[in-house]
């Protein structure tokens, strides 16, 4: 039962809602169900995605956060004595919920079709777990990621239905065996040892590998060969250095790009971090959501994702001494460009140490490879071009579709730039499109 008893509050009497959250984590933290960084990770999660939802009996809130802070999965309910203010999930006039509920997503998703076998729509899990359906998609491809990994029945998507083949009864904390995963899954190992890699300072040996990794010397032979290829399609090479083994060699923009393309597409990496990792993850996302409005722009949830990634790539790379130097190129002086500049003293505080003109440049790329919601800013750039590439298709589409109505719909013409733009700027700053 997810539901549990020790975890509900009646007529709890907070002044804030930041009271409400901090005190019933911590009732979560006493249960032992929770790290002790939930709570300030409910806090940090709340900033960025708000959870307030309106219903017709009383307004609802349903704070959550990643599995990386939970031991194992629960359900909690708080009733308030007075209403809280919320800010609205995906926007909209601030709600005044009489109602909290906690939970953690990857883990009640993975009790809720592989263990109970329930057969429910992703818009109704979007409703309970109070996320977008596409984070429900990208939390249900992370546990079919895992679930595959480890040669189990993966979860079934029937027209927006969920199901999964057969209940399982081990938990979910014991799937996360990096081991066990790394072992089975040769794919994932060779990620894991490249992405180990690029975070070294002084270079590798083989023999230095083989005891991080318990696999025989010809596999990680084998490893290292698809390793190797692959970091050379991305600008970036393994040469070898007398007495040290091999080191990593290429443009430090390029090898970050390597490192955080890897880091998006491991989609259990930051299920396992530790806490000071951990840490890093909720200050970068806070800042990311500065520099969002500083831009007067919300970013997508993939997009954050990309820039939490590429901010704790930055960080591993400078902890070894990797550093973007400054360019003596005339850089032309852009919005992104300038809300870097704004908050270099907070980067290198994040970063932990003296943010170069290049890092800054290097930020200022990525918040605009970045994709957006509110288009308004993104379409006022000089576009004409693209704007007519995307005007000609929605044309050709709508003659085999008379009467749909498409050369009307902003949204549409407005979705289709939106997503061209991230697209062209990874392209031009050489970033993994994927």
């Amino acid at each position: 039962m997810l539901l549990r008893k020790d975890l509900i509050r009646v007529n709890a009497d907070y002044a804030s809602r930041e009271e409400a959250l901090r005190s019933f984590a911590e009732v979560y933290v006493k249960a032992g169900v929770v790290k002790d960084t939930y709570p300030q990770a409910i806090l940090d999660r709340e900033k960025v995605y708000p959870t307030g939802l309106p219903a017709i009996a009383f307004d609802i809130a349903i704070p959550h956060c990643d599995s990386q802070y939970v031991n194992e999965p629960a359900i909690g309910v708080c009733t308030l004595a007075h209403p809280l203010e919320f800010n609205q999930m995906g926007g909209g006039e601030p709600i005044h919920p009489v109602m909290l509920f906690m939970n953690n997503r990857l883990n009640t998703l993975f009790e809720a079709l592989c263990k109970r076998q329930e057969q429910p729509t992703v818009d109704d899990l979007a409703r309970r777990l109070g996320v977008s359906t596409r984070t429900v998609y990208n939390d249900v491809d992370k546990l079919n990621s895992l679930l595959g990994s480890l040669k189990l029945e993966i979860i079934a998507n029937n027209r927006g239905t969920l199901s999964y083949p057969c209940g399982l009864t081990t938990d979910f904390s014991k799937l996360l065996d990096d081991e066990e995963l790394l072992y089975i899954d040769p794919e994932l190992r060779r990620s894991r040892i490249a992405e180990h890699i690029l975070m070294l300072s002084d270079g590798f040996s083989i023999d230095g590998l083989l005891e991080s990794y318990e696999v025989s010397r010809n596999t990680l032979l084998r490893d290292m060969r698809d390793i190797r290829e692959m970091f050379l399609s991305k600008g970036v090479s393994l040469e070898s250095k007398s007495f040290v083994g091999y080191v990593v060699r290429g443009d430090e923009a390029f090898v970050r790009n390597l490192l955080a393309s890897m880091l998006f597409e491991d989609r259990l990496f930051f299920e396992s971090i530790s806490e000071e990792d951990a840490a890093f993850v909720r200050e970068a996302s806070r800042i990311i959501d500065e520099m969002a409005s500083d831009l007067l722009v919300e970013f997508s949830e993939e997009s954050v994702e990309r820039l939490v990634c590429t901010a704790y790539a930055s960080w591993k790379r400078v902890q070894i001494g990797k550093t973007i130097p400054d360019s003596s190129a005339q850089r032309t002086e852009t919005k992104e460009l300038a809300v870097a500049k704004r908050r270099s003293n907070e980067l290198g505080r994040l970063l932990c140490t003296k943010v170069t003109t290049g890092e800054l440049s290097y930020v200022a790329d990525k918040l605009k490879e970045a994709s957006v919601f509110r288009y308004d800013e993104v379409i006022s750039e000089n576009w004409i071009e693209m704007s007519l590439l995307v005007n000609r298709f929605i044309e050709e589409v709508a003659r085999s579709f008379p009467g749909a109505g498409f050369e009307q719909d902003d949204a549409l013409y407005e979705g289709l730039l939106n997503h061209l733009r991230p697209a062209y700027w990874r392209a031009v700053n050489h970033a993994q499109v994927t």
